[in-house]
């Protein structure tokens, strides 16, 4: 739903002048498939492990994906981070587990779906950070391109798994609003992307990741607030310990990248 949604208000904000889809080649296309391809196991893995997992602990456990890049550029790049990255880092992959093990709504299904998500997120950055100068295609093009590959695969995949034939059994299905919220989670879904990229345009990928992780903490409470969900006082610890050592993470990960790269004031 979210990406059909997203296709249609792809076009129709191309077709009003807010963004530009550039030129779209078939030899970008091809350059970029590998990343089409993690961007759908992204979109159905996170799907999967959503209707399995809580939201506080999907967000604690998402903070390993930082882990992941951080060691492939280390890995891959030899960016070799400080003592202080590695120990936050050992501390993050810490409260993911510990996250887990006081979940009193554990599922081993839905963790599993969500470790493939982590690593598949992991690889998909990676990757678009190791091919930006070679694949000539804007922010908005790759991501319109990972929005009609996602259609294109997950619409005929839910025919052949006859997963379509068993949304029917869905009670919800019958009704208006369920309809109406998914076409909304389609338009937050993307606009919550569009503007992203329009932020990362005229600030920094450092500002972006600050408000990213800061949001976090905003979004667990919400969503205890808003949705049923049974917590215990251990899970509750490990969640808030979760958030601090994500936060601590991203600005040790950050400093690092000042000592190599001072940030240069564009105002």
């Amino acid at each position: 739903w979210q990406t059909a949604v997203g296709v249609c208000l792809f076009k129709l904000l191309a077709r009003m002048g807010y963004i530009d889809l550039g030129g779209i080649d078939r030899k970008a296309v091809i350059q970029w498939l590998p990343a089409m391809i993690l961007f759908v196991c992204m979109a159905y893995s996170g799907s999967r492990s959503l209707s399995m997992t809580i939201l506080p602990v999907w967000i604690i456990v998402y903070n390993i994906v930082y882990v992941l890049i951080a060691c492939g550029d280390w890995i891959i790049h030899k960016k070799v981070p400080t003592f202080a990255t590695q120990i936050c880092a050992i501390i993050v992959v810490f409260a993911a587990v510990m996250v887990g093990h006081t979940d009193s709504q554990f599922d081993d299904m839905g963790y599993a779906w969500m470790e493939f998500h982590c690593f598949c997120a992991g690889l998909y950055t990676l990757y678009a950070q190791a091919k930006q100068d070679e694949i000539k295609l804007n922010e908005f093009a790759k991501l319109f391109l990972n929005f009609v590959f996602t259609v294109a695969v997950l619409l005929p995949a839910s025919f052949i798994t006859g997963q379509i034939y068993e949304a029917v059994k869905f009670p919800a299905i019958y009704f208006g609003r369920f309809y109406f919220g998914c076409f909304l989670s389609g338009i937050f879904g993307t606009m919550l992307s569009v503007t992203s990229i329009w932020v990362l345009n005229e600030t920094s990928t450092t500002t972006v990741g600050i408000v990213s992780t800061v949001n976090k903490i905003p979004m667990t409470l919400l969503s205890v607030l808003l949705f049923k969900m049974t917590h215990n006082t251990e899970n509750i610890v490990c969640i808030a310990f979760g958030l601090i050592s994500g936060i601590t993470f991203f600005v040790t990960k950050y400093q690092d990248v000042s000592r190599v790269a001072p940030m240069v004031s564009v105002t």
